[in-house]
């Protein structure tokens, strides 16, 4: 069976899980230290991205383009409302979550989660503020 179409099937249970969670306008986080969320309290908070740009498909394009652009990551699935990243170490080949989800007022929440482990040593947090500073959002 070719990688691609592994990719997808061990892809598809976390893309439903996905939608479920955009639906409810949920990003939560587990117990453990590895991962952050903007729809989350405590110490996985993280700020959510906003954008001037209240156009979905030009925040999503800008989204998407960027993280095209990095090393290790594959955008697996995007919409007009949800763009999913999965980030692979280059060493022991960990798979890292990120969520991004569109709202119409510009706002852009994020999960970016660890799928194994308990600590991920910041790099999920880390991951998210890239982000902001590449896209260089307003705040």
């Amino acid at each position: 069976m070719k990688k691609s179409a592994i990719l997808c099937l061990l892809a598809l249970p976390l893309m439903i899980n996905t939608t479920v969670q955009a639906d409810s306008d949920e990003l939560p986080c587990p117990e453990s230290p590895n991962c952050v969320s903007s729809l989350v309290s405590g110490k996985q908070n993280i700020s959510p991205l906003y954008f001037n740009d209240t156009d979905n498909s030009q925040i999503k394009e800008r989204l998407v383009n960027t993280l095209q652009s990095w090393p290790n990551a594959e955008v697996i699935s995007s919409n007009e409302q949800v763009v999913i990243t999965v980030f692979t170490t280059p060493w022991l080949k960990f798979k890292d979550d990120l969520i991004l989800i569109i709202r119409p007022d510009g706002r852009v929440d994020v999960r970016s989660s660890s799928r194994i482990g308990y600590y991920d040593f910041g790099a999920n947090r880390r991951r998210v503020e890239l982000l902001r500073a590449t896209l260089t959002p307003v705040q």
